[in-house]
């Protein structure tokens, strides 16, 4: 992931986002998204609501898509 991914995303989407951007941002499913914000692999806050449940930091999603690229073994 280089420089000019991160711009993209950065001007596209808010500093705090969604489940339902999330797993647009990062090219996984659904359920995925919700195993990754319920393990904590992705830092974000629990509003106790039931729908916009999550609300995630975008520096937190570039750092979770650095990080995978970089130990793609260990996601899998």
């Amino acid at each position: 992931m280089d420089s000019s991914d991160i711009k993209v995303i950065r001007t596209t989407y808010p500093k705090i986002i969604t489940k339902d951007q999330l797993y647009r941002i990062c090219y996984i499913s659904k359920k995925t998204a919700y195993y990754l914000l319920e393990s904590g692999l992705i830092p974000n806050e629990n509003t106790g609501k039931k729908t916009r449940k999550y609300r995630i930091r975008l520096d937190d999603v570039i750092k979770f898509l650095q990080d995978r690229e970089a130990n793609s073994a260990a996601y899998k």
